[in-house]
């Protein structure tokens, strides 16, 4: 069961009988589950249809 107490507002998962107990003493509140909801991913962007652009590679030689 997940509970809330009133004093400070922390949410925690206890144990049914531990939590209805609180509940009955008026030191915590029940905390019903939601949907908890998930990102989408991100879509990949659209390829613009340019190349890649291609460098020469110069390699230094050393000189004997």
């Amino acid at each position: 069961m997940r509970i809330q107490y009133r004093a400070n507002g922390m949410q925690r998962e206890v144990r049914d009988s531990v939590g209805e107990a609180l509940i009955r003493r008026n030191l915590a509140a029940r905390v019903y589950r939601t949907r908890e909801l998930v990102a989408d991913e991100p879509e990949e962007a659209p390829r613009t249809g340019k190349s890649k652009r291609k460098y020469k590679r110069r390699d230094l030689a050393a000189e004997d």
